[in-house]
């Protein structure tokens, strides 16, 4: 039978413990919110989760034209969810 002192030998040094995972989501990438889609503009790590700066997709100009920069939101990463691609012809797709 092996001695106490040989398995805590085998546990060291211990291993790294991952406290933050990975972001869900990536720059320039298309999701969707309940306002709306747009495009993940920066992602910042805060103390508990993942935070995204989402700029809002531009819709129809109006007649008056445009005075400034659409709206730019922020949102944590359980409130956006991934924009999926369907491709039906190679000049036309749809959003899901």
């Amino acid at each position: 039978m092996a001695s106490p002192e040989k398995n805590l030998l085998h546990s060291w040094p211990p291993k790294p413990v991952k406290l933050w995972k990975n972001p869900k989501f990536h720059c320039h990438q298309t999701v969707r919110f309940l306002g709306g889609i747009g495009k993940i503009k920066s992602i910042q790590q805060q103390a508990i989760c993942w935070t995204y700066n989402i700029e809002m997709s531009m819709g129809v100009e109006p007649d008056f034209g445009r005075v400034g920069a659409e709206t730019t939101i922020v949102l944590e990463e359980q409130d956006i969810s991934q924009v999926e691609m369907k491709v039906l012809s190679p000049k036309m797709r749809v959003v899901t």
